[in-house]
């Protein structure tokens, strides 16, 4: 992974961007919107400059640490998301996790990640089709990743 955010980078974007990307509710950001971001995505930057309190769940924090390869890319991405609220798995999240997992047949981690989400009255933003349907309630797909 490259990193290219440096710290803060994803703070600094135009005023009309902000207008593009509008004012966003309270996030949760799912791992492949980080990693976006880490690689230079300006979509993903724009997304967590517009989020008043950026959030992550603690699984989606080691998901993204397992991807820094050496240790200068694991310190600058330990830096990066130093900037987000990491929350904790709790009993609630927990409970909602099995109801989610159950429901929709997610993997656990990926029902883990969107009951943190809604416990915690944040809308998740993934870019993960393939797993997560834009339609559920607190889901939305930002973004379509180009390359």
């Amino acid at each position: 992974m490259a990193i290219r955010a440096q710290r803060g980078d994803h703070r600094r974007i135009s005023g009309r961007d902000t207008e593009r990307v509008g004012a966003l509710s309270v996030t949760l950001f799912d791992s492949n919107i980080l990693i976006d971001a880490l690689n230079g995505t300006p979509e993903a930057h724009e997304l967590i400059a517009a989020s008043p309190d950026p959030a992550i769940s603690i699984l989606t924090w080691m998901e993204v640490l397992v991807g820094a390869k050496n240790q200068d890319v694991e310190s600058a991405t330990r830096t990066f998301l130093n900037d987000f609220t990491i929350l904790q798995l709790t009993g609630p999240i927990a409970e909602a996790s099995v109801q989610v997992r159950r429901s929709t047949r997610l993997k656990l981690v990926d029902a883990t990640i969107l009951a943190t989400a809604r416990v915690s009255g944040r809308e998740l933003l993934t870019r993960n089709t393939k797993d997560f349907d834009a339609s559920w309630p607190g889901v939305t797909i930002p973004y379509a990743h180009s390359r």
